[in-house]
């Protein structure tokens, strides 16, 4: 398991390649832990991604939806509370 700073030191190189390589829009979301700040893809037009990610701030797991337009998370029931 990787420790949060080499979580969010990997995160940052992912999105800096996404963000050389053009063609997707970063998003800015707040995490339902822990309130900090967080970037991810946008979804292609009329598509909605979901999938389960955990906090480079916190390290808590937390459910996440992506449009083309925003992105929401939202804490996993078994996690609610725990942070």
């Amino acid at each position: 398991m990787l420790s949060l700073p080499e979580l969010r030191q990997r995160q940052s190189y992912f999105l800096a390649a996404v963000r050389a390589a053009g063609g997707r829009r970063i998003l800015t979301y707040r995490t339902p832990c822990c309130g900090e700040l967080e970037e991810g893809i946008a979804a292609g037009t009329g598509e909605l991604w979901d999938t389960g990610a955990t906090c480079t701030h916190c390290g808590a797991t937390y459910w996440k939806e992506s449009t083309d337009e925003r992105i929401t998370a939202s804490l996993l029931p078994a996690t609610r509370g725990a942070a």
